[in-house]
């Protein structure tokens, strides 16, 4: 375990591991029980999501162009 990862959010949110188990460590026992995700970084957990990725779009050629001549014929 990384003492010195600090709790992101949570009851002891901006604390240390370290900090939390030698002043409350029924705390940490419940965290690593029961709610072990706090103990993880946001960044990893979000290396393991799958990043979004736009559709590509079929442009097709009869698609509606803007008539630039009209705008300069003013």
């Amino acid at each position: 375990m990384d003492y010195e990862f600090v709790f992101k959010k949570g009851e002891h949110k901006g604390k240390t591991v370290e900090w939390v188990q030698d002043n409350y460590p029924d705390y940490m026992i419940w965290v690593e029980e029961c709610k072990p995700e706090l103990l993880e970084d946001e960044e990893e957990k979000n290396l393991d999501k799958p990043k979004y990725e736009e559709p590509e779009l079929d442009k097709p050629e009869s698609a509606i162009k803007p008539n630039l001549d009209f705008y300069n014929e003013k």
